[in-house]
């Protein structure tokens, strides 16, 4: 029988020989140089053949035999057998990309001619040639790749154990390869079963059950698939009736719902407070009144009135505007109703011409004299357009509050003689457009929202970096944020005390998932047009953990921390715009850092080494002055890739795409890190 086997990169053929009891002899055809094994033992302790030793009394010629266990050869079997390992593969040929690793034991013996150990000095040495006395079968060197330590082996084995008390439970455990074996971890309890995509309960079932889930309108129920909650059957947003409900879920309730009404004098619109339908702009009909005009709007004039004037009002001209004259200004008098002039009558308004006629001019009894427009649904000034450009300023709050602090006053505009403003493409009257009034109390936007005269919350120096997941999943969320900050904006006066910086990812570019620098720190007014140009994308390698350790690596002062590996972007079609040597966050000293992560993801890194929570958390601790906010679903809240525990120095937010809790969110993070003590009266 003959053999190949393997020691590193020398391949050594050996010929199995026996020896007799008489003599030493090898097999022709030995190795041409000796070979090299991986562990070498005492010939005392080598187990050459399973075989019976005879009594110690027995005749000599009874120990001849392999092996010898008595005389002249047992002694030479102790000084010349040596066992040896050696690497081999259990089909002879060269091991490929077979990892694992097989031994082989090789009993030589190692004497010379004269019976004494020696090496060979040189291949085929004539006076020294060890020679194989037997081999054992090629089997497994090691249970496990010694090269990786800690990996593990097996996940989640069932396994039973017992308690401080005594107590048998059932429970799972991890085997891991610790220098080449296989080692068992501890068993660890069952437990409640969560949405992880593992057996927690050990029932031999993964994510079994009915799990709590939550939409923007409240709570519901789910179940679970690979670790992921779906099929929520949480109430969905809906729009938005006149019922009193919050359909839209948005904290509001009949926000912003207008319709149009009318009344038989004219069209308007009305609102919704409180579930019913109310405050209809348009003008009531009012009891006919002696005034020449059709006050119960049913197309007639001072209709079932005895009208007169009083007789000292004869001849006596009365400006006007009104039927039948169609523009301008004319006059009307009061006049005898017969010929006694026991009753009088107002004329109707005509021109002046039509009263003090010119031989000279043709009258139009109709068309008045030109005279400035106003707000009154006539066409004053003649040019036959009516209430064009005419605006007023308006201003709804408190006395006093005016023109103080954030609070300014807005505008009306005049349409059909009423002044309001359009809404949803329908007028409302009165509706005060663009005004500032004073909020309840001062938000930390370094400005008197309250209008007071004082502003309580000073901003101090801030960086803040939003870090927003664009996959194609979460365009609410996106447009919430976007929502946010534009009413944040109506606040906020621009100034430099606070710098604005953003990452997005992942984009599609090219076919490649990329992560996106779209703008270092900078100030507000130069930040909002990027944020407002963010829009999701169809990709789905949201690579943010990776974007806060790379953004906030610089925050360490070298030395506090081991140097980082070199980092490279694994995966195909992965990458980062600037590259990952060229990527930094130009943060300012002795200010404080802020950075906020927006995602509906577990943290997922795509860096060769990976980013894991542990060396966010590490780094994080070690930055300067840096707090981490995180917006996610709750799913995502805890859990081996949670946020939350990101959440370095700030705190974990639920995601939503509701502009106005969005808001409310991050008011609250900014009065946690930038806001500072009253200032002075303004």
């Amino acid at each position: 029988m003959r053999r190949r086997f393997y020691f590193y990169a020398s391949l050594i053929v050996l010929s199995l020989g026996l020896l007799s009891c008489s003599d030493k002899r090898g097999i022709d055809g030995a190795s041409d140089a000796s070979p090299r094994g991986i562990a070498d033992s005492d010939t005392s302790d080598v187990p050459i053949l399973e075989t019976d030793a005879p009594d110690a009394g027995g005749e000599e010629d009874d120990c001849c035999g392999v092996p010898c266990h008595c005389g002249p050869e047992y002694e030479y079997q102790i000084t010349c057998w040596k066992s040896q390992l050696f690497f081999c593969t259990p089909d002879g040929q060269p091991p490929g990309d077979d990892p694992a690793l097989y031994s082989q034991m090789i009993v030589l013996d190692i004497c010379d001619e004269n019976g004494v150990p020696c090496t060979p000095a040189f291949p085929n040495d004539p006076d020294c040639q060890h020679t194989v006395i037997s081999w054992g079968e090629c089997e497994d060197y090691l249970e496990c790749d010694p090269t990786d330590p800690d990996a593990t082996i097996h996940e989640d084995v069932p396994c039973t154990d017992v308690d401080e008390f005594g107590e048998e439970y059932n429970g799972v455990q991890d085997f891991v390869c610790q220098k080449g074996q296989i080692i068992a971890g501890p068993c660890e309890p069952c437990g409640e079963e969560i949405c992880d995509a593992i057996d927690n309960d050990c029932d031999g079932i993964v994510d079994e059950g009915i799990y709590p889930c939550e939409s923007e309108c409240g709570p519901g129920e789910a179940i679970c698939i690979e670790g992921e909650i779906v099929l929520c059957d949480a109430p969905l947003p809906t729009p938005e009736i006149c019922d009193g409900l919050d359909n839209d879920c948005d904290a509001l309730t009949d926000e912003e719902l207008i319709q149009e009404c009318s009344t038989d004098c004219e069209q308007g619109v009305e609102f919704c407070l409180e579930g019913i339908w109310t405050g209809c702009t348009a003008q009531p009909p009012f009891p006919e009144e002696c005034n020449g005009l059709d006050d119960d709007c049913n197309n007639l004039v001072d209709d079932g009135l005895d009208c007169a004037c009083p007789p000292e009002m004869i001849g006596f001209l009365m400006p006007c505007m009104e039927d039948p004259l169609v523009c301008g200004q004319g006059f009307k008098t009061c006049e005898c109703a017969d010929e006694s002039c026991v009753t009088t009558q107002m004329t109707q308004c005509f021109a002046m011409c039509h009263w003090v006629p010119d031989p000279l001019e043709i009258c139009d009894p109709t068309g008045g004299f030109p005279v400035p427009e106003i707000c009154n649904n006539f066409d004053d000034d003649c040019d036959t357009d009516i209430d064009e450009d005419l605006l007023a300023q308006c201003y709804t709050g408190p006395e006093g509050t005016v023109n103080v602090g954030v609070c300014i006053p807005g505008e009306l505009m005049c349409v059909s003689g009423q002044w309001g403003n359009y809404m949803d493409e329908l007028f409302v009257e009165d509706m005060c457009l663009d005004e500032v009034t004073p909020l309840e109390e001062d938000l930390c936007t370094g400005q008197d929202d309250n209008c007071d005269g004082v502003i309580e919350n000073v901003l101090e120096d801030t960086d803040v970096l939003f870090i927003i997941d664009t996959s194609g999943s979460m365009s609410s969320t996106i447009n919430a944020v976007q929502a946010a900050m534009s009413m944040f904006s109506t606040h906020y006066s621009d100034q430099d005390v606070v710098q604005w910086g953003l990452v997005v990812g992942p984009v599609d570019q090219n076919f490649d998932n990329t992560l996106h620098l779209v703008t270092n720190l900078v100030p507000f007014l130069q930040f909002m047009p990027h944020l407002a140009s963010v829009d999701d994308d169809s990709t789905s390698n949201e690579m943010l953990y990776d974007a806060l350790l790379l953004s906030i690596r610089n925050l360490v002062t070298p030395g506090d921390l081991p140097a980082l590996p070199a980092m490279n972007w694994s995966g195909f079609g992965i990458g980062s715009n600037p590259g990952i040597d060229n990527w930094t966050i130009n943060w300012r000293e002795d200010v404080h850092h802020v950075v906020i992560v927006f995602s509906d993801e577990h943290g997922q890194s795509y860096l060769s080494p990976a980013t894991t929570p542990p060396l966010i958390q590490e780094w994080a601790a070690a930055a300067d002055d840096l707090s981490i906010y995180t917006f996610s679903k709750n799913v995502n809240q805890l859990g081996l890739n949670g946020w939350e525990a990101i959440s370095v120095g700030g705190s974990w937010f639920q995601l939503t795409s509701n502009p106005q809790v969005m808001f409310d969110n991050l008011m609250d993070i900014l009065e946690e890190t930038a806001c500072g003590g009253e200032d002075e009266e303004e």
